[in-house]
């Protein structure tokens, strides 16, 4: 799938064992898929990994692991709306949470400091 706001836009979801991704096996766990990733931003990576893998072997729940969850309520309530549009369940396991918030005008700070040093 390709994901404009990446530094990386596109990606491949290629396992290492493709069975890994085609569920099946026995027990309550047999439907749960567990993916890692290092921080969330605005959650567009898991969210874009999840369609992309529910659309080919669709599971009942996904559990996401990262170090951090730094997404806006908007973000939250986004990722909330897509597990009830594909009807799984999807869990996030973090280690901390926060949100950014920039000063009014700093992009425009910045833009000037950077014209200024290469003036």
């Amino acid at each position: 799938f390709e994901e404009a706001h990446s530094h990386a836009t596109s990606h491949l979801l290629l396992p290492e064992n493709p069975g890994l991704l085609a569920g099946g096996g026995t027990g309550s766990d047999a439907s749960v898929l567990v993916l890692v990733d290092d921080e969330f931003s605005t959650g567009n990576t898991v969210l874009n990994t999840i369609r992309a893998l529910h659309e080919s072997h669709p599971r009942e729940r996904y559990v996401i692991v990262a170090l951090v969850d730094m997404r806006s309520a908007g973000d939250r309530d986004r990722l909330t709306a897509f597990a009830a549009e594909i009807g799984a369940r999807v869990d996030l396991v973090t280690r901390s949470s926060g949100t950014v918030t920039l000063p009014e005008g700093v992009l425009e700070r910045g833009q000037a400091l950077v014209a200024a040093q290469e003036a």
